[in-house]
């Protein structure tokens, strides 16, 4: 037996990773490989992930020791992948925490290791459904409150004549037309200079101001 054992502590773990031989007291001598990494880091994207990966395309172990399927990947979905990684070179797989022992069998998978990774696809596909159900629940919500863009959250972009008929941009028209310097029409109408000086722009451009002080001199 060329055997491996494989540890992903949390990220708020303590422990280092490494590369140790270690004596089981079942009598084997094993490869131990530990990841100090977070849980929802991709098994390849680990560093002793990528070696043991390395060690099985190599075959180099037969037989794989872990505490739980879970630490095989960082989803559902990476865990499936890395499975049938291992399996497809024909590593048993001893799952501790699941009492389970997986294998193929001439590279093809046994009937239970379908099983597994069936379970695995479903529950992955469940999750994307679940957010996919939350994230249209969050739109309908947003929706409702009238919080909801389509443009991807970013703010629509205002016609002229809409800019300056929003309530305080219209209060600072109004003071221009009646002659206030832009500084004392910012501050009645309760907005900044910068943008008392686009309601100004804006309105020229719209010859709003102009018109105004025609009528004014008539």
């Amino acid at each position: 037996m060329q055997a491996a054992r494989y540890i992903a502590n949390g990220s708020e773990d303590s422990s280092p990773s490494g590369l140790k031989i270690k004596n089981t007291k079942e009598g084997y001598t094993v490869l131990q490989l530990t990841d100090h990494c977070s849980s929802i880091q991709l098994f390849r994207d680990r560093a002793y992930g990528q070696q043991l990966l390395r060690l099985a395309q190599e075959g180099s172990i037969d037989t794989l020791f872990i505490e739980s399927l879970v630490v095989l990947g960082g989803n559902a979905l990476d865990v499936m992948r890395t499975l049938k990684t291992l399996i497809d070179k024909q590593i048993t797989i001893h799952a501790q925490e699941e009492s389970l022992t997986l294998n193929g069998e001439n590279g093809l998978l046994t009937e239970p290791v379908r099983v597994i990774l069936s379970i695995v696809q479903a529950l992955e596909k469940k999750e994307q459904q679940k957010k996919l159900e939350w994230q249209r629940a969050g739109i309908a919500k947003a929706k409702d409150s009238g919080a909801y863009q389509q443009n991807g959250g970013r703010k629509p972009v205002l016609t002229p004549k809409a800019f300056l008929t929003k309530s305080k941009n219209a209060d600072c028209l109004e003071a221009l037309q009646q002659g206030l310097s832009l500084r004392a029409s910012a501050q009645k109408a309760g907005v900044s200079l910068g943008t008392a000086q686009k309601v100004k722009r804006t309105a020229e451009e719209m010859e709003l101001l102009q018109e105004f002080l025609i009528k004014s001199n008539e």
